[in-house]
């Protein structure tokens, strides 16, 4: 990851290839802000797009690089590198929660879950797809029923 100083102080972290990767791929430059980075190639073609969302200080970032993935695979196959990736999904697992105006309603005996689960996929060159781990999956009380219950 790369960060540029020059630009907002709260810039979050810039998504970037690896020197040996960019090469291979082809970037030579960059254009655009924090909110929305292109990554081209000497005739100005987008190689890989970079995305932040902005996102309310309670929700998840949803900072991401975007590329073709064959494309990638081949570079990485080039240069000697095994691609990579966690995936982590927490979701509401039982959504018990109804909204009244600006309260919550959890009728008695439903119990409001959440689910943490997260892959690790690695890319198989042979099979040419995704071989996929999963390294966690738990299902508990949503956060706030957890403090909840702590202070009874």
């Amino acid at each position: 990851m790369t960060r540029d100083e020059d630009e907002h102080p709260r810039e979050p972290s810039a998504w970037s290839p690896a020197p040996v990767l960019r090469s291979t791929l082809g970037i030579v430059g960059a254009v655009g802000d924090r909110h929305l980075r292109q990554y081209n190639d000497r005739s100005y073609r987008p190689v890989a797009i970079e995305r932040d969302v902005p996102h309310e200080e309670w929700s998840c970032a949803h900072h991401y690089l975007v590329m073709d993935c064959y494309a990638f695979a081949d570079a990485c196959a080039t240069v000697g590198l095994v691609p990579m990736w966690v995936v982590r999904l927490w979701r509401e697992a039982t959504p018990a929660l109804w909204m009244k105006g600006h309260d919550f309603n959890i009728p008695d005996g439903l119990v409001h879950r959440s689910r943490d689960t997260h892959w690790l996929l690695s890319w198989n060159e042979r099979a040419n797809d995704f071989d996929v781990v999963t390294l966690q999956d738990v299902l508990k009380p949503w956060v706030s029923e957890q403090d909840a219950r702590k202070q009874r």
